[in-house]
């Protein structure tokens, strides 16, 4: 997929995360100023499979 494919509508977020191991947190911030695309991809991909995973266990018999 090439990076701003995807045609729907567009936001620009800030987010603020708290409680974040420092290695983490590290790497996000190195990752916000050296590659924001794939820190973008990363966020997207998250949410995407969290959502699967919900719908996906809704479904599911208990």
């Amino acid at each position: 997929m090439k990076p701003n494919s995807y045609s729907g509508p567009r936001v620009n977020l800030s987010l603020t995360v708290e409680d974040l191991p420092l290695e983490i947190a590290e790497q996000v911030q190195r990752a916000q100023t050296t590659d924001p695309e794939m820190l973008r991809r990363a966020m997207v991909y998250a949410v995407t499979r969290n959502a699967v995973f919900e719908t996906l266990s809704r479904r599911l018999p208990r």
